[in-house]
């Protein structure tokens, strides 16, 4: 779950230079542990999905729209991919 503490629209809104927070996040690794198989994902990559998911949320991302579901799920996955090959070593991407 996340909860911004403005309403932002991706991605001209948000100014990288402004400080303060976006909002709150919480991640439940429980609910990650059980969900992780039916995606056939690690726990930890169910983790990192999940918190990608939830700081695209407080940037103003959504997905109550087919065109806003493809915009930030694309953004998700490559920002997940971007990640997963980090944390496995391979600084190629």
């Amino acid at each position: 779950l996340s909860f911004p503490m403005d309403e932002l629209r991706p991605p001209r809104d948000a100014e990288p230079e402004a400080e303060g927070i976006l909002g709150d996040m919480l991640v439940c690794p429980q609910y990650a542990a059980s969900q992780a198989p039916t995606f056939n994902r690690s726990v930890d990559d169910e983790l990192a999905l999940l918190t990608i998911h939830g700081i695209l949320h407080l940037l103003g991302y959504d997905h109550s729209e087919p065109h806003e579901e493809r915009e930030m799920f694309a953004l998700q996955a490559r920002l997940l991919a971007e990640w997963l090959a980090v944390e496995s070593g391979d600084r190629g991407v």
